[in-house]
């Protein structure tokens, strides 16, 4: 075989990949939807159907628990960008999300001294914040504190079914709600948490 004939060949192979590679980026961008969370807030997403596998891009940035009857509870780690991808039993992609994950803005002071940030939220009285981009000293004294607040507040799941009110607070809570209740007998513990739901962008 010629060179030329090989030339052409690879430039034929390179053309092909690119085409294939491009039509797998066109259709990624149109069937994904843009999810918006925060910092250290839980939000609920409802599916119809419970998908086999959920891959996350980055898990340092974001992580999703399932829960029974479709529902995810997706949960802000870090500021930043990713995606979802969930996979039915066959493999098929079900759903791909863009994930966006900012910070709570309101009420929310940064401050430096002598060149170290901390962060604090105001509402109305100032307390540190976690914030990865804080010096690393504030940082890992705020964590501490934060996981010791966390500790605090954990509590049984049958403690946590009967304090939350399926009439005030929706169908998405009264089924996480009766799924905790159906888990209490076996004495599972869990942490109680406050939801706040953010739907897709539109």
């Amino acid at each position: 075989m010629s060179q030329h004939r090989i030339d052409n060949l690879k430039q034929l192979f390179f053309k092909l990949t690119l085409s294939i590679t491009l039509l797998f980026t066109f259709t990624y961008a149109a069937n994904a939807q843009t999810l918006r969370v925060e910092i250290n807030r839980a939000s609920i997403l409802k599916l119809t159907e419970t998908p086999s596998t959920i891959i996350i891009g980055n898990p340092a940035i974001a992580d999703v628990t399932p829960q029974p009857n479709g529902i995810l509870v997706l949960v802000g780690k870090a500021s930043g960008r990713t995606n979802i991808i969930m996979l039915d039993d066959e493999g098929n992609v079900m759903h791909n999300y863009d994930l966006a994950v900012q910070e709570e803005q309101t009420d929310n002071l940064t401050m430096f001294n002598g060149g170290k940030q901390s962060s604090y939220n105001c509402s109305p009285y100032c307390e540190n914040i976690v914030n990865s981009n804080d010096d690393q000293e504030v940082f890992t004294k705020t964590m501490g504190a934060a996981m010791a607040r966390s500790m605090q507040i954990t509590t049984s799941v049958k403690e946590a079914a009967a304090n939350v009110d399926s009439d005030n607070y929706g169908v998405l809570l009264g089924a996480v709600a009766k799924a905790a209740k159906a888990d209490a007998g076996a004495g599972t513990e869990a942490t109680l948490q406050t939801f706040t739901i953010l739907p897709p962008e539109k």
